[in-house]
Order: C-alpha cells, then sequence, then structure tokens
C-alpha cells in the first residue's frame, strides 16, 4: 500500500513541474499490448494464468491517459474504456503553491509550498534542459573529434575506390593500425578531458577514471586493432569529407566490430562482437538474430530533421530486445510521440505506445477540494524522517478504505465484458480454468462481494 501512495504522491509533486513545459496544452497517451504480454518483465506470472492473460490484455488496451495543463492547473485522468478511473488535479494557491488532489485519497489534498513549487519548476525547464542539452552535444562532439584526429595520426596509405557501408558509398578508405597501448592511451585522453570539462558537469572521481583505464587496458592487452576512415570527395569544388569510422578489434578467439558515422542522414553507431569463427560483421549480426549466445549486436541511431528526432536503440542477444521512440510534428499546434517496445521478434511487438500533445482550449474539470484534509508535504516529509506516520497512516487507510474499492468499481464497470467474466472466474476457481467452483458461490454476481474479495487479495500482496 505505501508504493501505491508513493506512486500518488510522485504524480502529484511532478504536478507542480508540468505546467512549466507550457501553457494550454494537452496529452493523450494510449498503450497497445500484443499477445505475448507475458514477455513483460514483472508480467510473467500471467504464463501460468492463460485463461486471464488475454483478458488482461484487453483491459490494458482499453486504457488511457490524458494529462491537460494551464499556467495556474493541470489535470491527469487514467481511464478504462470511456470511464475515468483515477484522477489527479492540481491548482496553483495565491502563495504560489499548489494544493492537489485525487480520487484515490477522496478525503485528503496535499499542499505543495511556493518555494518547492519553483524548484520542481526550474528542474523541469525544457528551455533550460534543451540549452543545456545543446551544451553538452557540443562539448562531447569536440571531444570525440579530438579523439578521431589523435586516431589519424596512425594512418597508413589512401586507398581509392567504392566501398559500401550501412547503406552508404565512400570514394575512399584511410586504413591504419593501432597498438593496443596507444589506443588505451587515446581512449583515456579523451575520457579525461570530457571529465574535466565544466560543460560536460561529469563530476567523475579519480578512482572511477582509473577504474576505467584499468579496463580498458585489462580488455585491450594483446589485442590487434585496425580502424579505417571512410570519405566522399565532392567533384565539384574537390572538398574531401571523412564522415565514418570503422574498428576492428581481436583478442583471445573474439573479435568486436564498431563503427559509425553519418550515413542516411542519419548518425549511427554498430557495434558487433562474436566468436573469431564468423567470417565478419554481417555474419555475427545474422547469428544474434537469430539467438546466438556468441554474439551479439547493438545498433543505436540518431535521426536529425526539421520537425523530427527519433532515438532507436535496438539490442540483439538471445531474445530480441527493441526501443523505438520518435517525436514528431504532425500539424500546427500538435506534436506526436511514438515508441514501440519488442520482446521475441520485430514483427510481434509487446508494447506500442502513441502519445498525442495538442494546444488545449476550453475549461478544465471542476475543482472540488471542500470537506477534504488538507495535509502539507513539507509536514509529512519531516514525519517520515523522523520515522513518525500519523499523516501517512491516515493517507494509506484513505486509500484503502476508500479509493481503490471505489476505483476498483469503476474498473468493472469501464472494462470489457470478457474481462469481468475472466475475473469472476479467476476469483471462484482459484486453482486454475479446470478447478471446480465453489459450492457456495454458485450463482454469485454481487458486485461489492466481488470488490471485497479483490481487497482481501490486495491486502494479502501487500
Amino acid at each position: 500500500m505505501k508504493k501505491i501512495l508513493c506512486c500518488l504522491m510522485c504524480l502529484l509533486l511532478l504536478g507542480g513541474a508540468l505546467p512549466a513545459l507550457g501553457d494550454g496544452v494537452a496529452i493523450t497517451n494510449r498503450l497497445t499490448f500484443g499477445e505475448r504480454l507475458a514477455d513483460i518483465p514483472g508480467l510473467d506470472f500471467l504464463e501460468s494464468q492463460p485463461f486471464i492473460s488475454g483478458q488482461v490484455r484487453e483491459l490494458l488496451n482499453s486504457c488511457a491517459v490524458r494529462l491537460m495543463m494551464t499556467d495556474g492547473e493541470m489535470y491527469e485522468e487514467i481511464s478504462v474504456g470511456d470511464t475515468p478511473v483515477l484522477t489527479f488535479q492540481g491548482r496553483r494557491d495565491a502563495d504560489g503553491g499548489w494544493t492537489y488532489i485525487s480520487n484515490l485519497a477522496p478525503h485528503y489534498a496535499l499542499k505543495q509550498s511556493a518555494g518547492a513549487a519553483k524548484t520542481a519548476a526550474q528542474t523541469f525547464d525544457p528551455e533550460k534542459t534543451a540549452a543545456r542539452m545543446q551544451e553538452i552535444g557540443q562539448a562531447l562532439t569536440a571531444h570525440l573529434a579530438e579523439g578521431l584526429d589523435a586516431l589519424l595520426e596512425y594512418d597508413g596509405d589512401l586507398e581509392h575506390g567504392e566501398y559500401s557501408l550501412d547503406g552508404e558509398t565512400f570514394d575512399f578508405r584511410l586504413p591504419g593500425a593501432i597498438s593496443d597501448e596507444d589506443l588505451t592511451l587515446v581512449l583515456s585522453r579523451t575520457l579525461r578531458s570530457l571529465a574535466a570539462d565544466e560543460a560536460m558537469g561529469l563530476n567523475i572521481p579519480e578512482t572511477v577514471l582509473q577504474g576505467v583505464e584499468n579496463f580498458l587496458s585489462a580488455v585491450l592487452d594483446g589485442a590487434q586493432i585496425e580502424f579505417s576512415f571512410y570519405g566522399r570527395v565532392d567533384e565539384r569544388n574537390w572538398d574531401v569529407s571523412i564522415s565514418y569510422v570503422r574498428c576492428t578489434v581481436t583478442r583471445d578467439g573474439r573479435r568486436t566490430y564498431l563503427e559509425g558515422g553519418k550515413t542516411q542522414g542519419k548518425l549511427a553507431l554498430h557495434l558487433e562482437t562474436g566468436a573469431d569463427a564468423y567470417e565478419d560483421d554481417a555474419q555475427m549480426r545474422s547469428a544474434a538474430r537469430q539467438g546466438a549466445e556468441d554474439a551479439l549486436a547493438v545498433d543505436v541511431y540518431l535521426v536529425p530533421g526539421d520537425k523530427a528526432l527519433g532515438i532507436e536503440v535496438d539490442v540483439f542477444s538471445g531474445v530480441f530486445t527493441a526501443v523505438l521512440m520518435e517525436i514528431n510534428a504532425q500539424e500546427e499546434g500538435e506534436v506526436r510521440l511514438n515508441s514501440r517496445l519488442y520482446v521475441g521478434t520485430a514483427d510481434e511487438p509487446v508494447m506500442r505506445q502513441d502519445a498525442v500533445v495538442v494546444a488545449h482550449k476550453g475549461p478544465m474539470p471542476a475543482w472540488e477540494e471542500d470537506q477534504r484534509q488538507l495535509v502539507s508535504l513539507d509536514a509529512l516529509r519531516e514525519e517520515m524522517k523522523r520515522g513518525e506516520s500519523t499523516l501517512l497512516s491516515g493517507l494509506v487507510q484513505d486509500v484503502t478504505e476508500y479509493g481503490l474499492p471505489s476505483a476498483a468499481q469503476r474498473i468493472s464497470q469501464g472494462a470489457p465484458d470478457s474481462f469481468a467474466a475472466a475475473l469472476l472466474e479467476a476469483l471462484l476457481q482459484p486453482d486454475g480454468p479446470e478447478a471446480t467452483a465453489r459450492p457456495d458461490a454458485q450463482g454469485t454476481d454481487d458486485v461489492n462481494q466481488l470488490l471485497d474479495d479483490m481487497m482481501k487479495q490486495l491486502d494479502a500482496l501487500d
């Protein structure tokens, strides 16, 4: 129960910062789950209850989260079908603080001081965050360029031809070789220059830096290292540019390919590693996709654009897992966020997220603070620091006795009929679908009795 209350408090505390993201914004977020729902960490217990897993998936697919924000108000709603189940509201007070209410704790209102609200808003200020990310990106680019310049000192003879990598064709290749000691030194210098740059704000302790250097030295000790720089020649002005780098490290019967650069309008980083019995990185990637234990492939893409920025990370190992995220502007005043989580194969997504951000117009839902006990969040924190629980116990009791039962009833009203039937079957037949129902449970259809049974199971979990 304390975990539930902590989640509630986190959402409410975040509310003070959300209005800083913009005035008049409405966000609709929906998750869609595939048939392999039990593959998601934490939901593996559904594998032992296949008679209800499909209904759970149908219930989750009927859920949606709606968030509305203005300069002085916020409202968040989690609904099942067309039925609002959980609601969270926040409103700025005259003193600059915020007050939050939720139907999960129907008899309490939480007060956030003006100082705490200001601190939270500054922490989540989007303009400062964007400026900070740009500063970090510029610093990182400069240090990586410095490291590449150091590697160029070990180049070999320039080779002309047509080289195809990652779907791109290059005009020349500049090969080179470097010893394990020299590569360790270049990487160490790059790492230390990053750590010393105030713009990066890393503040890495010396002991950690030494530990990383020792790790690199151990990993690269005795390794054979080759690298190549790939580039193009602009025939109009004979401008020469290097935009792709590949490094191959072979050691103790294992070979690793690390390559990256600008390709097909995006920045890409690829890593393949496996037994040196594989002829090349393509074989390693194919083996990794098929679940080979001696091969691993990782792809990272940064996709810049006028109206879109996407980040894709694929990890191919024993179980294929991929996370894809994309943010793009569809129309004026509308932004879409799409992300997908794959477990198994890309053709069988386990979870997909679709979020739409639009300008909010119109009034916010009615504010209902009457008859609620006001609790200061600062006082609640101080009480918890002292090891006391008077205020916390009151909140927990309110959630347990009133919030959760009413939420369960709203879920039953909005849930698909198949879920309600499967849940009732699970309660009446606790040993599985083939178990015989209790004689005293024949004909049980009273909602209150059903909720009582659900609450008993929740209490047992806590």
